[in-house]
């Protein structure tokens, strides 16, 4: 709170000044519009019409200005608390507690400077289609199988060079059926059969295959 506070002093001392003066905040500020109130911890709110809603933060959100360091660091903070999720899931959760102007502009420059390198295979210009790929699963889709019901799952293979896509049809998710290529960062069960079973690793190497994982919410290590 006492964060917000200085914020506040900091990119808004002449509308603090006044506020807390009893003078209302002049018709030429850019925070006119955002009937700005002080509450009872003298913290900069923007009043709304949203009186009949429990939450306190949602219905009084506190004004913080876009370009001070603490707002960079909230933005960080929900970006990481979304998992990285798109910039909309990030804006909706900021926006229930804080209100800042321009938002989308702060919140897209937080995801352009969170983003990490691309690995090497996604800028090699000399790999050949397909060569290495990124692999994951999608969906269950139910089919009809004579009279039962079964599930099917849609395996994406996504070229690391060009970005084409194959698709295939995995009958199941047991592991006899993943040494086909599920290459997918989730599935450590496959992963663990293909490690104990040293015939079919080496089996593999000799093809030129190798298993990698990327690590949990870090998309840019599969090339996105």
């Amino acid at each position: 709170m006492l964060l917000f506070r200085k914020s506040q002093w900091d990119s808004y001392p002449e509308k603090m000044a006044m506020l807390e003066g009893g003078l209302p905040v002049s018709r030429n500020s850019k925070l006119f519009q955002l009937s700005p109130v002080l509450d009872d911890n003298d913290l900069l709110r923007m009043d709304s019409r949203l009186d009949n809603v429990r939450i306190a933060n949602m219905k009084t959100p506190v004004i913080l200005d876009p370009r001070h360091y603490l707002t960079k660091l909230i933005n960080h903070h929900f970006h990481v608390l979304a998992l990285h999720q798109g910039q909309d899931a990030v804006r909706n959760e900021i926006r229930q507690q804080f209100w800042i102007p321009n938002l989308r502009v702060v919140t897209s420059q937080t995801f352009y400077t969170s983003d990490g390198v691309l690995p090497d295979c996604r800028v090699e210009p000399q790999q050949r289609s397909f060569s290495i790929v990124g692999m994951d699963y999608f969906a269950p889709m139910e089919v009809s199988v004579g009279r039962r019901h079964e599930k099917r799952y849609g395996v994406l293979f996504t070229c690391m060079t060009t970005r084409a896509i194959h698709l295939e049809v995995a009958h199941s998710l047991t592991k006899d059926r993943d040494y086909r290529g599920r290459y997918s960062a989730n599935l450590r069960g496959a992963d663990k059969e293909l490690h104990d079973q040293e015939a079919l690793t080496e089996n593999m190497n000799s093809k030129g295959i190798k298993w990698n994982f990327i690590s949990p919410s870090a998309p840019h290590m599969g090339g996105s």
